[in-house]
């Protein structure tokens, strides 16, 4: 009330708040219907907004069932939004234009890192397989909060083939690095050893910092 009060001072009904057709969603029919019963069935007038009203609160005037948007929220956020399950669902869904820009940005450090590199299929060997990739999506959220979109470029390796004793196949060997709870325990162990504080650090596309192996890449192993 406080805010319409400052924001529309003149507006007298939904109307002057520019509601001009009936909603199509059920949870903005339900905010609607809520808000004209907050004073009894009686017409909305700002100025009946007095001075006490300027306070702060974090009750939610709507009910638990509809969410006010954060000023974090992207367009289209919500907080039982899904992640989308491939590149079409994300351009269909109402948070696409946030889905772009985290794809644009994926891509971007992609190029400007080096990883891709422009090759001719003429340029292919017999022994060469082509494998296809896609984007993979993710809501990130901090304490039920909204963080960031986060998009990623990955090799569909479920076509990928282990290489058996004939030789062959398409990689001989798969790990996944992830720190061994050992090693967590050791470096705790020297910080309180020595008095020193422990801290983190997360380094921004970091799969893709490492050198290349003897024949890995364009026509390689």
């Amino acid at each position: 009330m406080t805010a319409l009060k400052l924001n529309h001072p003149g507006a007298k009904s939904l109307f002057d708040l520019g509601v001009r057709c009936k909603p199509r969603s059920d949870t903005t029919r339900g905010m609607i219907a809520a808000f004209d019963s907050m004073l009894d069935g009686t017409i909305f007038d700002a100025s009946q907004a007095s001075s006490d009203d300027f306070e702060t609160s974090e009750q939610n005037p709507f009910g638990d069932d509809c969410h006010l948007r954060s000023s974090r929220d992207p367009v289209g956020y919500s907080k039982d939004a899904p992640d989308p399950k491939h590149h079409g669902q994300a351009m269909r869904s109402a948070m696409k234009a946030e889905w772009i820009k985290s794809q644009t940005s994926e891509m971007d450090g992609l190029w400007r890192r080096g990883v891709f590199q422009k090759v001719l299929r003429s340029s292919l060997t017999p022994q060469d397989r082509v494998f296809t990739i896609r984007f993979h999506y993710k809501i990130k959220r901090k304490g039920g909060e909204f963080d960031k979109c986060k998009v990623r470029l990955v090799m569909q390796g479920q076509h990928m083939r282990r290489k058996g004793e004939d030789g062959v196949g398409d990689y001989d060997d798969a790990f996944n690095p992830v720190p061994a709870a050992s090693g967590f325990r050791t470096i705790l162990s020297l910080a309180t050893q020595q008095n020193m504080f422990t801290d983190h650090v997360n380094i921004s596309q970091a799969f893709v910092q490492g050198e290349l192996l003897p024949g890995d890449g364009h026509n390689g192993k």
